[in-house]
């Protein structure tokens, strides 16, 4: 087993992706997200006091999305890839971030339009989905560099490269 199979195998059975602990960190993730679309809609004088319990179901979708899509990545392509933290296995990775991001999105704003937190026009659902799309994209990319930079820190790894067997 190569040492970034070993990386892969101690990631996914960390503690910190248990569903507990999943859960906690992707509710925290998840209202990050959701004060910094209250922030951004401030600036633009679109800021409702109710609207935010509204961001909270966006930021926790994207959120949620987002771990999803990692496990089913790591479940489906990882397997295929000889080095799953290699730069080429991350340029895989973007198309699950973007679509999860997609669809996060649209459910978090379509369902806090149904509870009357947010007004938008959810037809066509293509902007939303493209919004929620890069900012998944805009999410995953730093996570992503922290999880892997704080693995190599931890297990003392210096090289993740697939050594090459005789």
């Amino acid at each position: 087993m190569t040492r970034s199979r070993e990386l892969e195998v101690i990631l996914l059975q960390s503690s910190a992706e248990r569903p507990l602990r999943g859960t906690v960190r992707n509710f925290f993730i998840g209202s990050g997200v959701a004060l910094l679309i209250s922030g951004w809609h401030f600036l633009w004088g679109e800021f409702h006091w109710l609207n935010v319990v509204g961001y909270l179901f966006v930021g926790n979708g994207l959120s949620f999305f987002g771990w999803g899509a990692e496990r089913l990545w790591y479940s489906t392509l990882s397997p295929m890839l000889g080095n799953p933290f290699a730069w080429y296995s991350y340029l895989t990775r973007i198309p699950f971030w973007y679509y999860a991001g997609g669809i996060g999105y649209v459910i978090g704003v379509l369902l806090s339009k149904k509870f009357g937190f947010l007004s938008v026009s959810d037809i066509p659902v293509k902007r939303l989905f493209y919004t929620g799309g890069v900012i998944e994209c805009g999410i995953q990319i730093p996570l992503q560099m922290i999880l892997y930079h704080s693995l190599l820190k931890r297990y003392h790894v210096t090289q993740t490269q697939p050594t090459r067997q005789a």
